[in-house]
């Protein structure tokens, strides 16, 4: 289930995020490191965001209480209907076991909670990525 990232908690999502997308371990699907170097995302730019949008919610997925975090996502209202996704991950030991999908569900109907009735997300462009 879904539940707010408490700011003691960020430097985990750091992790997380960086080890999804950036991480090779080999047991993950989701790694940019091809084509894109460096960090995914850092704790003082996630603190940025958060700051710069109020509005947003950067949830952690955690199976039930206490257990570790096993994912995470960014939702943002961009107007009264339509809401952002954005910076899902999951732990890549856990990939391939179908928690992505439920947790994009789970993502979406939490928006849909709170007035979303359309998603809206973006992919890194590979071709433009490796312009540089």
């Amino acid at each position: 289930m879904y539940m707010p990232v408490a700011d003691e908690e960020i430097p985990a999502i750091v992790a997380l995020i960086n080890k999804a997308y950036r991480g090779n371990t080999g047991s993950g699907w989701s790694t940019e490191e091809a084509y894109l170097e460096g960090e995914r995302t850092t704790e003082a730019r996630l603190k940025d965001d958060l700051a710069r949008k109020p509005s947003a919610f950067l949830l952690k997925w955690q199976e039930g209480h206490g257990d570790d975090i096993g994912g995470c996502v960014w939702l943002e209202p961009l107007d009264d209907s339509t809401w952002y996704l954005g910076s899902l991950a999951t732990d890549p030991g856990k990939q391939n076991g179908g928690l992505g999908r439920t947790m994009l569900l789970a993502a979406e109907e939490w928006a849909r909670e709170r007035g979303a009735t359309r998603m809206r997300m973006s992919v890194t462009n590979v071709g433009k990525a490796r312009i540089s």
